[in-house]
């Protein structure tokens, strides 16, 4: 007897709140819930990416919302924490369901089960869908590195900055500020 995998093409017809799964070129994969302290740094970095996103009337940013990356083999990710630029919001008539939609930024807090290839093929399915940057923050290193389409990654220690660029003008932030208790207080 053969396993076959099963191949979606178009979103899956179920209330959103059930997902516990994302898609990538059509094969199912199983999203499994986070560790606290993955949950800790994804909060701290959506405070301060969201608090200047709304100071600066640049967009929308948000947590684990569904984007359609690619239709025709269906790619439907999550990711930790997603921008997209004020020019580019869908229109509250789309809010509905999962827009077929490449984020301007994509932010991942590393959990301890992600491999190094998953988080390899992340990024890159990100980017070859017109992501402009994919940051991945590595939480046991105390690390972010910043991926752009040119195909440089760039790490930066919990001492350095990262910073906006040309998708967040004037955003910078310590890297450690994610991972440190003292970013709490």
């Amino acid at each position: 007897m053969s396993a076959t995998t099963a191949r979606a093409t178009a979103p899956p017809s179920i209330p959103e709140a059930e997902i516990d799964y994302e898609l990538v070129r059509g094969e199912v994969r199983p999203v499994t819930p986070v560790n606290y302290d993955h949950r800790r740094v994804v909060g701290r970095l959506q405070v301060r990416v969201g608090s200047f996103v709304e100071e600066h009337d640049l967009g929308d940013v948000g947590p684990e919302g569904g984007v359609v990356l690619q239709r025709d083999l269906l790619t439907l990710l999550a990711p930790d924490i997603s921008f997209v630029r004020k020019d580019r919001v869908p229109s509250p008539g789309e809010w509905d369901g999962f827009p077929q939609l490449a984020p301007d930024l994509v932010i991942e807090v590393l959990s301890p089960g992600n491999s190094s290839v998953e988080i390899e093929e992340r990024v890159a399915l990100c980017l070859e869908a017109g992501v402009h940057a994919v940051w991945i923050f590595n939480p046991k290193r105390r690390t972010a590195t910043a991926h752009g389409p040119d195909g440089v990654a760039r790490t930066v220690r919990a001492d350095e900055s990262i910073d906006g660029g040309d998708i967040l003008p004037g955003f910078r932030m310590v890297v450690g500020e994610a991972f440190s208790e003292e970013a709490r207080r």
